[in-house]
């Protein structure tokens, strides 16, 4: 039944991306007004131990909140792989912050769509100061802590001109 809902939901997404396109796919990120600071958190990985956001503040940091049942999300979670490999963990930290819950369906979404950066569940939603509105919502944290860029939807991460973005900001 699961495969049938992410089979579903991709063929949904797809659809609507066929007949209205998405305006924002090349493009990169758009500026956070006012550049706040970054909420710190600290949460569980899925690969065991914690993340606390301020532990790489030496390095630019994409927080990227997802779900499994985000078909977008699914999408987009390869090129996100392709980006990290690009640039390495010494230059760009991925933080996949799952919203909800995820166990099982977690589980087999990340054994189907394998990444190396780490994936952290923010099982109780306590991430609300970041004002997520929607998934897959990218933030981009530099060095200080300041969030700096945000991309609302899905973005082809693995695109020469987003490359070239995330690259100028390193």
């Amino acid at each position: 039944m699961r495969r049938f809902i992410v089979v579903f939901n991709s063929v949904v997404f797809l659809l609507v991306m066929l007949f209205f396109g998405n305006a924002n796919a090349d493009q990169a990120m758009d500026p956070v007004p006012g550049e706040p600071m970054a909420p710190d958190f600290v949460l569980p990985a899925v690969q065991g131990g914690e993340h606390r956001l301020s532990d790489y503040r030496d390095r630019v940091v994409l927080v990227y909140f997802w779900a499994t049942w985000c078909a977008p999300c699914r999408l987009e979670m390869p090129a996100k792989e392709k980006l990290y490999q690009e640039f390495g963990s010494d230059k760009l930290q991925i933080l996949a912050v799952h919203a909800g819950p995820g166990g099982e369906a977690m589980d087999e979404f990340l054994e189907d769509v394998p990444v190396s950066f780490p994936v952290v569940e923010d099982a109780s939603l306590n991430l609300g100061e970041w004002g997520i509105k929607a998934l897959p919502t990218t933030i981009l944290v530099d060095t200080t802590g300041q969030r700096k860029f945000i991309a609302i939807g899905p973005r082809k991460w693995d695109s020469p001109e987003v490359i070239e973005f995330i690259r100028e900001r390193l």
